[in-house]
């Protein structure tokens, strides 16, 4: 008798902890997300300020002539590799060559959907281009300059939001 009067108070307190448990590891997995949106939206400002300093350094450019969306990478791949980049300005002509260097090791992972799964926002206009392991969906848009997750709830397993209360898109 005296066991299974043990039994149940062990099973009474692992119910209770449940919850505490699941609650931590989404707080781990927001935290995460956290920090890997900001090593991807740091590299996308060093790079765009690397860039325009590329432009302003190179002979005869007139930066002014150089349109913003331009001086962002091409897609988020473009952060983990050191291939030169050319430098349009608003005719179409090539200014300036950059020269980046990795600003990146990899892309980061959605912690919540455990691959580098990522929608790119483009300077030159809003669409949207999703970012999967390598691969990226052809947009008609040039130079992201932002990133979020993904807002298919499929992809993201349902965690669709935050434990504030916040859409994880709109991190």
């Amino acid at each position: 008798m005296e066991i299974l009067v043990v039994v149940v108070i062990i099973g009474v307190v692992s119910f209770g902890l449940v919850p505490v448990a699941e609650i931590a590891f989404v707080r781990l997995k927001e935290t995460e997300l956290q920090d890997n949106l900001l090593k991807m939206r740091s590299a996308i400002s060093r790079w765009r300020y690397d860039c325009e300093a590329a432009a302003r350094r190179a002979p005869g450019v007139d930066a002014f002539k150089i349109p913003d969306c331009n001086l962002y990478p091409p897609d988020l791949l473009a952060l983990t590799k050191s291939m030169p980049f050319t430098i349009y300005d608003v005719d179409g002509n090539a200014t300036a060559t950059f020269y980046p260097r990795p600003y990146l090791a990899r892309i980061e992972n959605d912690p919540f959907v455990g691959a580098p799964i990522w929608f790119q926002w483009y300077a030159s206009g809003t669409v949207v281009a999703t970012y999967s392991i390598g691969n990226v969906s052809p947009a008609v848009a040039t130079g992201v300059y932002d990133v979020s997750p993904h807002t298919d709830p499929a992809v993201r397993r349902g965690f669709m939001t935050a434990l504030d209360g916040t859409s994880y898109a709109d991190w």
